[in-house]
């Protein structure tokens, strides 16, 4: 390619990016290499192949010199003109969240027939003036039931106002807190049998120890609270804060009873405490399901922080909770604006004997907001032990390896910074560092480098025209020694590039090149129009790109039998005969497993809706995490994924030989629609199951579309320590002219999606009902 500001062509690739960093063209700046064709060049004699006479020779063709502050030796070719700012700047400060939260607070220390309680409506009045305050919440938007004001009836009328309150606008924050007595029941009743086999209990103020056969002395049961905060989700946001400060498991309280030093705030419930002969009796013989459980991992209606997990106890010192105190102390803090949910469980401090949860698919926004901060680099937790070796809480399922680099900092804000390490030693989840004379226990360490052997690589071919140098130069400024990915810009389209960059009639085309995707008949990214002089644009579309395989590809380095001792079934779903409250049919699944020999055929249309299944035949329990990686578009989703905890005490997704059912039965996750857009009659993705025995967050994976501009030494452990993965292609297709929609790709693994019309008076067959 001829570069005219040069004089000169280059022939390889890596010659052009490491002219165009070194040597840009004249009267240009990063990030606006737009009309390169016509530059003036004056004075500047053709040398094809060879530097100009009046330039530096390049230190070598590819490699950029960097200086010591670890920016490029750019040499200055040419003067620019700098606009001065303006004066005076006005920015338009956005309203504070917190005058918007519409709060209700549960607090209940006296009750009318179980043992009271002395620091539940303490717990409530601090949360209370927290958010008058702190975070200014007007005392209009803050409701509250005090002892024998939060009976059941009272609990869930209040709960539900929340979904039609006339001052609660769309968007606008909700929190919900409760403080008092928590239960958990094992029902033998058929009807109420739930996958864990239990059914968490929140204990109002006329609850009865012995239960009831009707609505009075019971409890607030977890699928109660679970639809109607689906309720709320749907009427106003799922911008929805719940924190319950009380106990899950009655087995926890009793382990812990001859403890006298705290109360605990747990009831056990006697071996033969009454249930209502079936659900539906709670809503006036309506059925709810029991599918939508509240305490179930995952939920999309709202985030849950709990006081402990599902066997301990939440307790309560000198008159106040003890999670509720060490939560409100850490947000005033760091600042409630300053931290996401997860945050928020893993800076707290250590509390013996309870493991604080946080379970919801929007963990990762800031409190009380809906937004999601800027992703940085990867930071870890790492652990010092007594003869000094440094150990990252993280392996090789967080993509960690021999080499990589870190800063340690002492704090989880990346503040006050510790000195540099590098990673040693790789086990699945856990990584020895280099030495380093740190004399805290604990700490966090950012990723600030990877080594260049172990990157994963987007292999790239960007069409030698020069319409696209903007394109180059925004894949050389991308590859930096702290990026976790790299590029590989190949030669020619026979290298069988990834993704490949041409201009056809003005506009940008990107081209895929995966097998599956080819023979299915999808050629292009759903890119929409892009001009050669959008380049930055094109930059963050090419490292969506790179992120999305990096993760696509991610799979453990040591074979394991996971994968082959985990079933994974995917079904239509239909509407049953039962209903939940809102009047809705509950899903169940119809028809036979959808993925045969590794082959996922599925006939898309509007209603169609899909649940999956997970059976785990090992004798070990398992955590389970589920995404979609949609080709065309790519978007990583999220189906699937557990919560998280400070140190990774999370409930298992699947039990000892267990199952888990996603978008049907009581996974407590949505059902998915897989779709095609209307301008596409087919469309690739992949289902990756991730597998563990041990917790890991794999929230960061989940990415957005590019193509909207708008988002630019410790007791040896003799349990397994094993991870693995599973892909399965997807394939979206429109049916032919026959009613046939099946596709055969040339490798016996993948999954076909197709949409499916009907003009027959608006019902369908297969026992579908469409409405």
């Amino acid at each position: 390619m001829f570069l005219p500001w040069l004089g000169f062509a280059v022939e390889k690739v890596a010659d052009l990016l490491w002219y165009l960093v070194s040597y840009p063209p004249p009267g240009t700046t990063p990030g606006a290499l737009g009309d390169l064709t016509h530059t003036p060049v004056p004075n500047q004699a053709s040398k094809p192949n060879k530097p100009s006479a009046s330039k530096p020779s390049p230190v070598a063709p590819g490699v950029v010199d960097v200086q010591p502050n670890g920016q490029p030796a750019i040499p200055v070719t040419g003067a620019t003109e700098l606009v001065s700012p303006p004066a005076v700047i006005h920015i338009n400060k956005p309203a504070p969240t917190g005058g918007r939260i519409y709060a209700l607070l549960i607090g209940i220390d006296k009750y009318a027939s179980i043992n009271s309680l002395a620091g539940a409506v303490n717990d409530l009045e601090s949360v209370r003036h927290f958010l008058l305050s702190t975070v200014h919440v007007p005392p209009s938007r803050i409701r509250t039931l005090r002892d024998s004001e939060a009976t059941r009836a009272a609990i869930l009328e209040s709960i539900e106002d929340l979904a039609s309150h006339r001052d609660i606008s769309a968007d606008d924050p909700i929190l919900i807190y409760y403080a008092g007595h928590g239960a958990l029941t094992n029902p033998k009743i058929p009807a109420w049998k739930t996958r864990t086999g239990s059914v968490g209990i929140i204990c109002p103020h006329d609850f009865a120890l012995k239960g009831s056969k009707t609505t009075q002395g019971l409890g607030v049961f977890d699928f109660e609270l679970g639809a109607r905060l689906e309720m709320i989700a749907r009427n106003k946001s799922d911008n929805i804060t719940v924190i319950f400060d009380c106990c899950h498991s009655a087995s926890g309280t009793r382990a812990e009873e001859s403890d006298q030093t705290y109360t605990a705030r747990g009831i056990t419930l006697p071996e033969n405490y009454v249930l209502p002969s079936s659900p539906a009796i709670l809503d006036g013989g309506r059925a709810i399901s029991i599918a939508k459980g509240f305490e179930q991992a995952g939920l999309r209606s709202h985030v849950l922080l709990a006081a402990c997990n599902e066997t301990q106890v939440a307790k309560e010192r000198g008159g106040r909770g003890v999670f509720t105190s060490s939560l409100l102390d850490l947000l005033e803090k760091e600042g409630f604006d300053k931290l996401t949910y997860s945050d928020c469980i893993e800076q707290l401090p250590d509390l013996p004997g309870q493991n604080p949860q946080c379970e919801g698919l929007h963990r990762h926004r800031t409190l009380f907001d809906g937004r999601i901060p800027d992703k940085r680099s990867p930071i870890f937790r790492f652990t010092r032990t007594k003869n000094n070796t440094l150990y990252l809480q993280a392996g090789q399922a967080h993509q960690i390896s021999v080499g990589t680099q870190f800063k340690l900092f002492s704090d989880a804000r990346a503040t006050v910074a510790l000195g540099d390490v590098e990673a040693e030693e790789c086990g699945p989840f856990r990584t020895r560092l280099s030495r380093l004379n740190v004399k805290q226990d604990a700490g966090y360490a950012m990723q600030t480098s990877v080594p260049l052997k172990t990157k994963p690589t987007l292999r790239l071919f960007i069409e030698p025209d020069q319409k696209l140098l903007g394109a180059y130069y925004q894949v050389a400024q991308a590859m930096s020694p702290a990026s976790s990915y790299q590029f590989e810009l190949v030669d020619s389209i026979a290298d069988k590039p990834d993704v490949a960059l041409r201009v056809r009639e003005g506009l940008v085309e990107f081209h895929i090149g995966d097998t599956i995707c080819q023979e299915a008949g999808l050629e292009r990214l759903a890119s929409g129009p892009i001009k050669p002089a959008d380049q930055v644009y094109i930059g963050s579309i090419l490292q969506s790109a790179a992120n999305f395989f990096r993760h696509l590809r991610h799979k453990s380095p040591n074979p394991t039998p996971l994968s082959t001792q985990v079933t994974f079934s995917s079904f239509r779903l239909r509407h049953g005969d039962e209903y939940n409250e809102r009047m809705e049919a509950i899903l169940e699944p119809m028809g036979n497993n959808l993925i045969a020999n590794s082959l996922m055929n599925v006939d898309v249309s509007e209603e169609a809706m899909h649940g999956f299944r997970i059976d785990n035949s090992t004798a070990v329990p398992l955590y389970a995490a589920l995404f979609y990686f949609s080709m065309s578009s790519l978007a990583i989703s999220c189906i699937y994924q557990p919560g998280t905890a400070a140190d990774g005490s999370i409930d298992f997704s699947l039990k000892e030989r267990g199952a888990l059912t996603i978008g049907y039965g009581d996974g407590g996750w949505s059902p998915t629609n897989f779709s095609l857009p209307e301008d596409q009659d087919v469309d690739v993705g992949y289902l990756k199951l991730y597998l563990s025995t041990a917790h890991v967050d794999w929230s960061d994976i989940a990415q957005d579309s590019p193509f909207d501009q708008g988002r630019i030494a410790a007791p040896v452990n003799l349990k397994p320590l094993l991870w693995d993965t599973l892909t399965i292609p997807v394939v979206q297709k429109k049916q032919d002219g026959f009613g046939r929609c099946f596709f055969s790709p040339s490798i016996n693994v993948s999954v076909n999606v197709k949409k499916t019309f009907n003009n027959q008076g608006g019902s369908m067959s297969g026992g579908w009902i469409s409405f």
